[in-house]
């Protein structure tokens, strides 16, 4: 059974469009069923990572683009899978980078003088502030360091795609 994977697709009819030659509305219609029943996750297709794997029944529509008979159908696969990763990195890191801008306000805003001046007042403001500045800090290190860590799996799972290719 030949594969195809999404490529940003918000509808089945569109991945209908890329995986079969000019369909008439019978065969699309049969094609539509016979995708949905191989892949019952297109039901959410809008949902769908750029490069999810779908499964093109080959019965449905004699004439498919896909070919049966890919020239390096492991080398598509992880073309496929270095182009997803790389995505999930793009959007994870921007995830990261927003929350560490959002982070250091948080940090910036406790240490100002103002607010120094008036947690100064009370022992118990004064160890209250230092714990939560000390706690900001803390996991400021750990964004950081899980931040370096993903990089680093990232980094060696794209790396050893390259090796396969």
């Amino acid at each position: 059974m030949p594969f195809i994977t999404t490529n940003g697709e918000t509808s089945v009819d569109a991945l209908l469009d890329r995986a079969f030659n000019r369909l008439t509305e019978r065969q699309r219609d049969t094609a539509r069923v016979a995708l949905m029943r191989a892949n019952p996750r297109l039901a959410e297709i809008e949902r769908l990572p750029v490069g999810t794997i779908i499964e093109v029944p080959s019965r449905a529509v004699p004439r498919t683009k896909v070919s049966r008979k890919a020239e390096d159908p492991e080398g598509e696969v992880l073309k496929d899978i270095d182009s997803a990763l790389t995505a999930f990195a793009k959007l994870s890191r921007a995830g990261f980078d927003d929350t560490m801008a959002d982070l250091e306000k948080s940090i910036d805003s406790a240490q100002r003088d103002l607010v120094v001046a008036a947690v100064n007042k009370t022992d118990e403001l004064k160890d209250l502030h230092s714990r939560a500045v000390a706690a900001m800090n803390k996991l400021r290190s750990t964004q950081e360091a899980q931040r370096a860590q993903f990089d680093k799996i990232i980094g060696m799972a794209r790396a050893d795609i390259k090796k396969r290719l």
